[in-house]
C-alpha cells in the first residue's frame, strides 16, 4: 500500500499501528521476509510525518514471539527463542492487545513514528 493510497482511506485524526516481527534482529535468520518487514520501519515514519499533519498517529510494535495456536510457548523452536528475548518468556495476546489499545486512544495522542517494543 503506497502512502497516497492510506491517506486516501484513512480518516483524519485516527491512529495506525503497524506490526512487525523481530526475527531480523536475533541472527538474520528470515532473510528475505526480514527485510521486507524492517521496510515498515521507513514506511512507519515516513506514514507518521506524512499524517501527522492530518492529526493521525502512526507507530510500528515489535512484540516478539506471542504465545498463539500458531506459535505455542510450548514447542522446541521456542525453547530456542526464549533465551533471546528480555524477559526470557513468550508474551501473551492479551499484553500486547492492550499495548495496542493504549496506542490507538487518545491518551497517546502525542506518541507516533515510533518502534516502541511491545
Amino acid at each position: 500500500m503506497n502512502t497516497k493510497s492510506h491517506e486516501q482511506i484513512h480518516r483524519q485524526g485516527e491512529p495506525a499501528v503497524n506490526f512487525r516481527r523481530v526475527c531480523q534482529w536475533v541472527g538474520g535468520i528470515c532473510g528475505l521476509a526480514g527485510l521486507t518487514k524492517g521496510a515498515i520501519v521507513g514506511f512507519t515514519k515516513g506514514l507518521a510525518r506524512d499524517l501527522g499533519l492530518r492529526g493521525s498517529t502512526v507507530n510500528n510494535i515489535q512484540p516478539g514471539p506471542i504465545d498463539t495456536g500458531m506459535n505455542p510457548a510450548n514447542t522446541d523452536l521456542a525453547c530456542d527463542t526464549v533465551p533471546f528475548t528480555a524477559l526470557q518468556r513468550y508474551g501473551q495476546p492479551d499484553e500486547i492487545a492492550s499495548f495496542v489499545a493504549f496506542l490507538a486512544s487518545s491518551e497517546a495522542s502525542y506518541i507516533t513514528g515510533g518502534e516502541p517494543a511491545g
